[in-house]
């Protein structure tokens, strides 16, 4: 699996198609437990925008595979660290994805790390 990072405006953009596409992790093969353990320094104006982070499941000869997304609003986000695990939210009622994704955040003169 892999998470494709998206910054977006707040309740200005189709949930479902993120545009403002920032990073990608790197691919975690043959594992149900990824751990990642990179960071990204985004810029944001904690007011107006929203991180979206979608989990994808790679296919080297077809479409990845959509895992689920967490959308992370940024008014909540701190200066201190915060240690977060949130469902995975699914793409529709039939999936039968389930998980969770950790990460921390904070924020750094408006930007989240």
């Amino acid at each position: 699996p892999y998470v494709q990072v998206n910054k977006e405006l707040i309740y200005n953009y189709e949930v479902l198609n993120p545009k403002n596409k920032i990073r990608r992790t790197s691919t975690k093969w043959k594992t149900v437990n990824p751990e990642w353990n990179e960071t990204f320094e985004i810029d944001v104006d904690p007011q107006k925008h929203e991180i979206i982070l979608e989990i994808f499941d790679e296919d080297r000869l077809t479409r990845d595979d959509f895992l689920g997304r967490v959308t992370i609003p940024l008014c909540n986000v701190s200066q201190y660290e915060n240690r977060m695990l949130w469902l995975l939210a699914k793409k529709s009622a039939r999936s039968h994805v389930t998980g969770g994704l950790e990460f921390s955040c904070h924020l750094i003169n408006n930007e989240v790390q």
